[in-house]
């Protein structure tokens, strides 16, 4: 079997990372991330919950749970008690506490409770103009979260 993508002669892994959302972007940023690759708000809190499952290193979000006010304060030091400040940065936490290993809408109904793990997650529901999708996304139930993923 042949590996690699068809419209592609070389390969790059600066290329390939090139332009993609980090952490730490704020919702703006995440917009027009997404809107270089044609892909518009809808699109993009679609495809981050993804982030329903996965985990993510402290390092990515040591900084939201010490100093961010957008925060659930009870979720906050449950993520500390696991994220000191000084401890390994290696050290893995779900991205969605309640269901971890279920494709469900847990994500957002855990931004609207402030209780994104991420910046990039919570800015999803931060009185920003995506704010809609993911209170829409967070009261759907699961299976119809699958098919609102696959028409978007």
């Amino acid at each position: 079997m042949k590996l690699g993508r068809r419209d592609s002669a070389t390969a790059s892994e600066s290329a390939a990372n090139d332009n993609l959302p980090t952490f730490r972007d704020n919702l703006e940023e995440l917009i027009s991330l997404f809107s270089n690759k044609g892909l518009d708000r809808q699109d993009m809190v679609a495809l981050s919950g993804a982030h329903t499952i996965g985990q993510a290193q402290c390092f990515t979000f040591r900084e939201r749970i010490y100093n961010e006010a957008n925060m659930d304060s009870g979720f906050a030091s449950t993520r500390q008690s696991d994220c000191a400040t000084d401890d390994d940065d290696d050290e893995l936490a779900p991205l969605d506490l309640v269901t971890p290993r279920n494709f469900d809408n847990n994500y957002f109904k855990n931004l609207v409770e402030l209780k994104g793990l991420l910046h990039s997650d919570q800015v999803l529901f931060s009185n920003g103009s995506t704010d809609g999708w993911s209170q829409l996304t967070a009261t759907v139930r699961a299976l119809s979260l699958r098919i609102l993923l696959r028409l978007w």
